[in-house]
């Protein structure tokens, strides 16, 4: 949800969720994109994204966590003097 900010008589910034500020943070990421307000990596296309399923975005975000956990939980090695 994306909050829509007004100024109450008091000063004081007010956000207001209105239902047509409702988006997923794909259908934002389209907006900007059409409006030449965002770029992407190389490689990576606003089409190519919109074709991805849900599913497939979420198994590979989970072998990219899964990857770089990996390299925090690497073993010690430890050296003998």
């Amino acid at each position: 949800m994306f909050a829509t900010e007004t100024i109450s008589p008091k000063g004081k910034v007010v956000k207001h969720y209105r239902t047509q500020n409702v988006k997923t943070p794909l259908a934002c990421l389209a907006q900007l994109a059409v409006k030449n307000l965002v770029g992407f990596k190389a490689g990576v296309t606003l089409t190519g994204l919109l074709a991805q399923t849900d599913l497939a975005a979420a198994q590979a975000m989970q072998k990219a966590k899964a990857e770089l956990f990996a390299m925090f939980n690497k073993p010690k090695v430890k050296l003998r003097l």
